[in-house]
């Protein structure tokens, strides 16, 4: 590819929608998956925390589609460690967004996987530059959206978040494989001290 990347507001190449406080609805036995602010793993995979909610007219609203993203918009402590990350959703309208939590719906020029890269990445970085607060910072989704990202053709942006996918694929492989290495070593110096 030789096309120059153009630099575009994330709101020109994105629609969102917001949370709200849905604490209210949460059941054992509900319908869908919680997103809030314990659900982002830092590897950018989603963190069950095992918290339900059922299924009304409130939370429909705030259901995630497949290949929509969401972001979370705070952060309880004043490092930034979370604030900022995004999850891609794969499956339909299992997850429910809570509080200070948006939901990114990529347009057609805005690849989900390309936008999944680039918003855990560069983009990111921008995020935390413009947080507010002290022990407990945040972002208003406004000024979130109005930061710029650098955007190729979107044959390239395909092509690179699918190599991205492949990569983060591999890198999950070798971790179980080390996992269960440890595990074997682990069991292997406990038989031979008995």
């Amino acid at each position: 590819f030789e096309d120059e990347w153009e630099q575009r507001k994330l709101s020109e190449i994105a629609d969102h929608r917001g949370g709200t406080a849905i604490e209210k609805y949460f059941d054992d036995s509900g319908k869908y998956k919680v997103i809030s602010i314990g659900s982002y793993g830092l590897d950018g995979k989603y963190v069950d925390q095992n918290i339900r909610a059922i299924s009304n007219e409130v939370t429909d609203g705030r259901v995630v589609r497949k290949g929509e993203l969401t972001m979370v918009l705070n952060d309880k402590t004043s490092n930034g460690t979370i604030i900022g990350r995004s999850l891609l959703i794969n499956t339909d309208r299992e997850y429910v967004i809570n509080q200070r939590t948006e939901i990114i719906s990529p347009k057609k020029n805005f690849d989900f996987n390309f936008a999944f890269v680039t918003l855990n990445g560069p983009f990111r970085e921008k995020v935390k530059r413009i947080v507010q607060g002290g022990t407990q910072i945040y972002v208003n989704y406004p000024a979130v959206e109005n930061l710029i990202l650098a955007l190729p053709k979107i044959d390239e942006q395909r092509r690179i978040g699918v190599l991205f996918k492949q990569i983060d694929n591999l890198v999950s492989l070798y971790k179980n494989k080390l996992d269960q290495l440890k595990n074997l070593k682990k069991s292997y110096l406990q038989n031979m001290f008995i």
